[in-house]
């Protein structure tokens, strides 16, 4: 379980990122004039005079990014059930996904944790490979049929498709 206190693992990408904010936010710093309206609070995000960002003006400019982007509009909060969904298709543990997310229960996490089109994809596979083992393969893989394989391991079952990890369930 996460506190406030909790230290968090950052990709390089992001601390670098983190580094080039601090940068720009020293040069706001010493920009005339402002230098003299700058109210230092420690924070990462800033206002250009060191205000916390109000939520309406983060909102938007995120909006703006989106449509420049040519990405959908999305809530900021959107982000994180994005990335629990990534960490998901990853195959993460749930345990370490609700650390990631800095949840208190993996009953929350598991809210956040959407599967993805390459897990629809492999769900609708492994559905198709108990009611008839032979399926017809996305347009991606190239082959005019594509075989799944299930075996009864005691009380699991194994579904195997080729040059797939194999499902346990």
């Amino acid at each position: 379980m996460s506190t406030s206190a909790d230290q968090i693992v950052l990709p390089v990408s992001c601390v670098e990122a983190l580094k080039e904010h601090r940068e720009r936010q020293t040069e706001w710093k010493g920009q005339s004039g402002i230098s003299t309206e700058w109210t230092e609070q420690s924070l990462v995000f800033t206002s250009a005079n060191g205000l916390p960002l109000h939520q309406s003006s983060f909102a938007k400019a995120l909006a703006r990014h989106l449509v420049s982007a040519g990405l959908p509009r999305i809530r900021f909060h959107d982000l994180r059930h994005g990335y629990g969904s990534l960490l998901g298709d990853q195959n993460e543990p749930l345990s370490e996904i609700r650390d990631a997310l800095r949840h208190g229960s993996i009953q929350t996490t598991m809210r956040y944790v959407h599967p993805t089109r390459a897990k629809q994809e492999r769900a609708s596979r492994v559905d198709q490979a108990l009611f008839g083992a032979r399926i017809n393969p996305t347009a991606a893989d190239g082959a005019d049929e594509m075989e799944a394989t299930i075996t009864r391991n005691g009380r699991q079952m194994v579904v195997t498709e080729p040059d797939k990890a194999p499902m346990i369930f």
